[in-house]
Order: C-alpha cells, then sequence, then structure tokens
C-alpha cells in the first residue's frame, strides 16, 4: 500500500491510527498522510517526530475542496470527523459525506468510516446522544449505499466493496480527563479515590483502549476481500462500575469506590455540552447500546485490552493526564 490518508489525525483516535499504521507489519504504507486543520500544532510535531513517512495535508473536513485536494494519490483512507467545533448532527453528517464521495471519485481503494451506535434509534427516540447520532448517520448513509448498489446490481459498487465501517465506544482513556476519580474520604472510612457518575452500579460501561482502535483500523486495512463492505463493531470490556472500581484498586493498592450523581449534578458540572456527554452515560445506565461479541473480537485481536490489563499497560494511579486537544470534543 503507497499511501494512506487519515483524516483526523491529530485527535485522540486519529493520532491512536497513525501510531499503530507507524508500527504495524501488515500495512506497511510507503506515506501515511495525516490530514488536520493545524499541521503546526503541538499534536502535530509530536505525531511527526515518530516516522519519516509522515506527510501534512491541511484543511478543514468541512470544506470539499481542501478534501479533494489531499485525496488525490491516496489508496486507503481512515476518517473520524469531529462534532463539537460545528455542534450538529447535520453538519457532521455532511462532513463524513464529503470524505465518502471525495474518495470515491478520486478512486480511493479502500475506506474506513469511524462510526459509534445509533443513541436515538437504539432507544427508541428516548436518548439522543448527538456526537453519536451523527456518526451513525454517516454510517446509515453507507448502508443506503450499499443497498442502492445491491438493487442496480453493481458488480463492483464502491460502498458495498471498499468501504468499511469500524464502530467504537468509549475510551478508556477518557479516565485520563473526562472521568477522573477524585481524591477524597470513602463511606469506609478510608482515604481514597472517588469515582463518580450518573451510571447504575449494575448497568455495563463499554469501552475500548485508544491503541486497540487503531489496531482494528489498521486490520481493516490490511485485508480488504475480507473488509471490504463489511461493519465491525468494536470494544474492549464491558464492566459494571463497581467492578471497574474494584479491578482498579486491585492493580493500584489505592482505595477507592464509586459514588453515583444525579443527573442534575452532572448538568451542573461545568461540563461544556454537558447534556450531550449525560445521554452518552444514560445509554449505558439504560441498556440502549449494542452488546459486543468480546470472544470474537479477541479471536481477530488476542492482545485486546482488558480494562485490568489496561491498568496495568498504562499504570494509570487515578491521576489526570492530557490524552486529546480538548476535553469536551477529542
Amino acid at each position: 500500500m503507497k499511501r494512506v490518508m487519515v483524516i483526523g489525525a491529530t485527535g485522540a483516535m486519529g493520532s491512536s491510527v497513525v501510531r499503530e499504521l507507524c508500527r504495524n507489519e501488515q500495512v506497511q504504507p510507503e506515506k501515511i498522510r495525516c490530514f488536520t486543520r493545524n499541521p503546526n500544532s503541538d499534536a502535530a510535531r509530536q505525531l511527526a517526530a515518530l516516522d519519516e513517512r509522515i506527510e501534512w495535508a491541511s484543511g478543514d473536513s468541512a470544506d470539499e475542496a481542501s478534501i479533494q485536494a489531499a485525496i488525490k494519490n491516496v489508496d486507503a483512507v481512515f476518517c473520524n470527523t469531529t462534532f463539537f467545533p460545528d455542534g450538529t448532527v447535520a453538519a457532521e453528517r455532511r462532513k463524513g459525506n464529503i470524505a465518502l464521495e471525495a474518495a470515491r471519485k478520486a478512486g480511493v481503494g479502500h475506506f474506513i468510516y469511524a462510526s459509534l451506535d445509533p443513541a436515538t434509534r437504539l432507544s427508541a427516540g428516548q436518548l439522543s446522544v448527538p456526537h453519536y447520532d451523527s456518526k451513525a448517520a454517516v454510517e446509515a448513509d453507507i448502508d443506503a449505499q450499499r443497498s442502492d448498489e445491491f438493487i442496480l446490481q453493481q458488480e463492483d459498487g464502491w460502498y458495498s466493496h471498499h468501504v468499511s465501517v469500524l464502530v467504537t465506544c468509549p475510551y478508556m482513556e477518557n479516565f485520563f480527563d473526562f472521568f477522573v476519580p477524585q481524591d477524597g474520604e470513602l463511606s469506609d472510612g478510608r482515604s481514597g479515590k472517588v469515582f463518580r457518575g450518573p451510571l447504575g452500579a449494575e448497568r455495563f460501561w463499554q469501552m475500548i483502549a485508544l491503541q486497540d482502535i487503531g489496531w482494528f483500523a489498521a486490520h481493516l486495512l490490511s485485508d480488504l476481500q475480507t473488509w471490504g463492505g463489511r461493519t465491525l463493531r468494536v470494544a474492549g470490556e464491558e464492566i459494571a462500575m463497581p467492578e471497574i472500581v474494584r479491578q482498579f484498586e486491585a492493580a493500584t493498592g489505592i482505595a477507592a469506590e464509586y459514588a453515583p450523581m444525579s443527573e442534575e449534578a452532572f448538568l451542573n458540572s461545568g461540563l461544556p455540552n454537558a447534556h450531550d456527554p449525560l445521554n452518552n452515560m444514560l445509554i449505558y445506565r439504560e441498556g440502549f447500546f449494542e452488546r459486543r461479541d468480546l470472544a470474537e473480537l479477541r479471536r481477530i485481536h488476542p492482545e485486546l485490552l482488558s480494562f485490568r490489563k489496561w491498568l496495568e499497560k498504562t499504570e494509570w494511579r487515578g491521576e489526570s493526564r492530557m490524552m486529546r486537544k480538548d476535553a469536551a470534543t477529542g
């Protein structure tokens, strides 16, 4: 593969994909083209230092002309658009479809779109998570294109044979900046870390390590024959908050507990656009998400990190760490 382009290269997910492409022996691109709004940012400079194969294309994913210019002479694309700068479902849906159509017209051989679960649909309209639903809308557009290609019996329909969808979920690294536990006194009188959030004690929180998103992206890129026209839903763990806390305490030796917080307290926490991440948590509390086949995912990727393995690998002990460009946007 000569040239892979990563749209959103300096974000948390995109940079993980770039790092994986730099070391992955299955893909081994000659060039890794990083598309970003600011190739002179600190995040961009850190990536540029990784590998001499990295090159830069600057532009805005909402600008059709800049996408078209950047995508020339590209063999494959990984695309992760961002919701929060514009803050509407329609805007991010447009970005995704601009990238897809630019790639189709340029004859890109393999396009991977990063999506999320369709919260509004899965909850039958009870809970909307705009930054989920915007990506899911593009995924639905991809499926509609695949269906049209089928009814028209297009022998090599681009969406049916050259587009893959990678459906992700919350990052384990959200504990670094979004879900940081606080120092405090526990209910049993010990001092330790208090994890707080509007999640039910018995409901699963679904998550995946960023490095594993990078691995799955490279895996799909390495095998167009298997994954062209296919959708893969990934996670590394589905686990309730009390078990998360138990594993944290076992791995670190630091006393910890989970203290549920009210929805009102979360909304008043000062987090930008708090109503969106609140519903993000509530879809897991209420069970409005698609369960993953973790056994099958571990068959595909035997080194897929569980939460306990992630704790051991990162040596995280409850402190705040810089993980993304902006805590609200990723």
